[in-house]
């Protein structure tokens, strides 16, 4: 028999797959656990318990985006939902107002095409004020979400009011003008081709014509006759421009709905980037140097006119312009960057756009090169510091695509390998759906260095990426009430200024988003009473351990009764009960009452609750490996005999080395209801065979903060 005194200070690893339970010598090992439910790996080493995620406002979009509006310097949440024929977009504040969009002629022409836009499949860039929509279907007109005056307008990228004046042309990328023997005439009202030529799908199209060195029209074609004639009613022309010429140098626009249109954007430089659409998903155009609704490349032969702003004469580096990649294996381009340099992903490698002399655009300084062979997801990509997150190609794996300076190259790690059936952990024992489970969203936390991961199950992952300690630590975030999370964005906490993750929740049909900030870090039991709070007017910064939680104060007339309006009859929530300095946890069941149609009746007439759905929190540890007098422990027979926990800024808790046995962590010498920091000695069960772990939960919903845990114990053969 030998005694040992083992300790785990690190959790930075979180939770290890079990492909690598056996890999006792890896530091990953010593930093791992078998389980992280609800906690997430803190940058200084310990393990902290998620605060809860706080109700904002009921919805019925499923996608999620940040829209930073510059004039009152906030950041408001976009929800959009696709659903075909339903087409709709919202804005709601922080604490959840809503903000009318103008957005009737968008909804109109999109229900009317009734296409079905994927949720959480849309690519969002903002630049100032303005937010450029497209949908990796390649069915969406561009789309721009703007602002004047605090009115939010939603138009088509070509109807903008941000275009100021330009013609709605300019607004189209063309396709190379035509080098072969059709020939094209306009004669007022139609365009006519020597040769078959257009089809019934060039309805919506530009179409440009080019009659000598100094002349030119464009057209929008808005009728079909036959295939060598269609109509146009919208046009404009240069100085000296006369019909009945006939040109072989004509140009479709690259976009339409027949073509398609682009699926990825970002904005980089001073420029807008849209890549793939239907009929070129290996192209890229490129806007105009600092006007991002300039997206015509070639400038036009002649004057064009006001509206054209003096777009003609000889090309400019400013210039909007367009590219192909040239790689005979890429398909398709799937998810754009915007770093240092454009990073662009594809089906089969990960690409980089870089200013200088090359191939490709060099004539206006820029060159495209392959960096890694790897191939990507049709998935968006999240910036983290300089490094561009896209998911594999089969969507299973997360790969952080970066320059290394030691390697002298760009490398795309893989940052799944630690743990990667995480993304099933709702469905571990479900066969049926364990091999459908894709990712389906990510999301940058800059604030906990966490990438959120979002499954096409609904589950919500993350794992911490902290290059400063080399941790990369996969977590669960389990979601109160059976939640399913559709889509996932953030904001900014307009008092603290930390970033809020805010989820969009499906509870069987009932639809909320809801927020999640910055962990408790006060000494005081959270929440707070008002009239505690320093300097600010409300507690919107206040952390709750509950999901779609929300303060409430009872009805005046009667202390005990609740009104619970955004949850459902029959839901069971929990309620953090405050009454002067001392609190109390209970369930309860939403009825129907007497004074509010959905409610909860408390018993004890606490001042104010805090109420809303619990959700695991759990930390397991791998089979500790200690003891061994030769070779490992693993083979041995351990148990443990006492824990020293160590916790800073905790409420609450329990330990065990199993479920059955756990008991609540007790603490001593303590002012109550204050959160504790320091060591907590208890005494462990001391089965032998079965105590070779630790748990530790949190089964309360108030903080936690897991530093470190001291163990003392003995093993035999």
């Amino acid at each position: 028999m030998a005694k040992f005194s083992h300790a785990q200070t690190d959790y930075g690893s979180g939770e290890i797959g079990e492909k690598l339970s056996g890999r006792i010598e890896m530091n990953e090992y010593k930093r791992g656990l078998k389980e992280m439910r609800g906690f997430y790996p803190s940058p200084t080493g310990g393990a902290v318990y998620c605060p809860g995620a706080r109700y904002i406002t009921r919805t019925y979009g499923t996608t999620l985006h940040k829209y930073y509006d510059p004039a009152n310097t906030e950041d408001l949440i976009l929800s959009l939902d696709g659903t075909a024929g339903a087409f709709d977009i919202d804005l709601s504040t922080f604490s959840g107002a809503t903000i009318f969009v103008d957005s009737a002629a968008v909804k109109t022409a999109l229900n009317g095409l009734n296409i079905e836009l994927e949720k959480n499949k849309f690519s969002f860039s903002q630049i100032g004020e303005i937010l450029f929509i497209v949908h990796n279907s390649g069915l969406l007109e561009p789309l721009v979400l703007s602002q004047s005056n605090n009115v939010f307008v939603l138009r088509f990228l070509y109807n903008s009011p941000n275009r100021l004046g330009l013609h709605p042309s300019l607004s189209y990328p063309f396709e190379d003008k035509n080098i072969g023997t059709t020939d094209v005439k306009s004669n007022g009202s139609s365009l006519i081709s020597s040769a078959d030529l257009f089809t019934s799908d060039d309805v919506g199209t530009w179409f440009r014509l080019e009659t000598s060195a100094t002349t030119e029209g464009v057209f929008l074609i808005d009728s079909y006759t036959s295939p060598t004639q269609v109509g146009y009613t919208d046009f404009q022309a240069s100085t000296g421009y006369t019909n009945n010429i006939q040109s072989t140098k004509w140009a479709r626009s690259a976009w339409s709905n027949f073509k398609g249109w682009p699926k990825v954007t970002t904005i980089i430089d001073g420029r807008a980037v849209y890549s793939n659409s239907k009929t070129n998903p290996t192209a890229t155009w490129i806007s105009n140097l600092d006007n991002y609704f300039l997206l015509t490349g070639e400038r036009y032969a002649g004057d064009m006119g006001d509206e054209f702003a003096g777009y003609s004469g000889s090309i400019l580096d400013t210039d909007a312009f367009s590219f192909r990649l040239s790689s005979g294996e890429a398909r398709e381009i799937r998810w754009l960057s915007s770093q240092r340099s454009l990073h662009m992903g594809t089906d089969e490698g990960e690409y980089v756009v870089v200013e200088g002399s090359g191939t490709l655009g060099a004539e206006l300084g820029f060159s495209v090169r392959q960096q890694t062979s790897h191939g990507g997801a049709f998935v968006n990509s999240s910036k983290a510091d300089k490094a561009s997150i896209f998911i594999s190609r089969d969507g299973t794996r997360i790969r952080n695509f970066s320059y290394s300076e030691e390697n002298g190259s760009y490398l795309s790690s893989d940052i799944s390998i630690l743990s990667e059936d995480i993304i099933r952990h709702l469905y571990d024992k479900d066969a049926d759906r364990y091999a459908d489970i894709k990712i389906e969203k990510t999301l940058w936390d800059r604030d906990r260095f966490i990438l959120w991961v979002l499954t096409t199950s609904g589950a919500l992952v993350g794992v911490a990426i902290i290059p400063t300690s080399n941790t990369v630590g996969w977590f669960a975030r389990p979601i109160g009430g059976d939640g399913i999370v559709e889509s996932i964005s953030e904001v900014t906490d307009p008092y603290s200024q930390k970033t809020h993750i805010v989820l969009a929740v499906d509870r069987d049909g009932a639809k909320s988003i809801e927020r999640i900030g910055p962990a408790w870090e006060s000494d005081r039991m959270p929440p707070l009473p008002q009239a505690t709070l320093p300097w600010w007017t409300n507690a919107d910064h206040i952390p709750y351990y509950l999901d779609k939680s929300s303060r409430k104060t009872a009805d005046p007339l009667n202390l005990t009764d609740f009104d619970m309006g955004e949850f459902v009859l029959g839901d069971e929530v929990t309620a953090l009960e405050i009454t002067g300095g001392t609190y109390n946890v209970g369930t309860y069941t939403v009825v129907a009452g007497t004074l509010y149609s959905r409610q909860i009746e408390i018993p004890s007439e606490p001042d104010y609750i805090v109420v809303g759905f619990p959700y695991e929190g759990r930390i397991k540890s791998l089979n500790i490996e200690a003891g061994a007098i030769i070779g490992n422990a693993q083979p041995l027979v351990k148990s443990i005999e006492k824990l020293f926990i160590r916790l800073y800024k905790t409420l609450s808790g329990q330990f065990g080395s199993k479920d059955s046995n756990l008991k609540p962590i007790k603490y001593k010498g303590v002012v109550p209801n204050c959160a504790y920091t320091g060591d907590v000695e208890v005494l462990f069960p001391s089965d032998p065979g079965e105590q070779h772990q630790y748990i530790i939960e949190q089964n309360e919903p108030l903080p936690m903060h897991l530093v470190a845990v001291f163990m003392r114990g003995r093993t035999e053969d």
